[in-house]
């Protein structure tokens, strides 16, 4: 009977393991500590996206301009304002 409770708290044990490593892993894919943004594009393309991928290349424009430190031209209703770019939407 002890040998049988062992087993099973092993595979509880492991059950958990794999669960907290599957959970660490969906976290470094959501992060959740990263703003979203919603961009207007040239006036054609409407998408959205989070900051830290626009900072993913730190010596960029997109960079500079997400760091918080520039204030951007916003668009649209006061509920669903995007951030313009008068850029061709196409080629972004």
């Amino acid at each position: 009977m002890v040998l049988d409770l062992e087993s099973k708290k092993a595979l509880v044990v492991a059950d958990r393991q794999a669960f907290e490593k599957e959970k660490q892993e969906i976290a470094d894919l959501v992060r959740l500590d990263s703003d979203v943004v919603s961009l207007n594009v040239g006036g054609t393309h409407l998408m959205m996206t989070e900051t830290k991928v626009l900072q993913s290349c730190p010596e960029s424009i997109l960079a500079k301009m997400f760091s918080g430190e520039h204030n951007l031209k916003k668009v649209g209703p006061e509920d669903d304002q995007k951030v313009f770019l008068d850029r061709d939407g196409r080629t972004f």
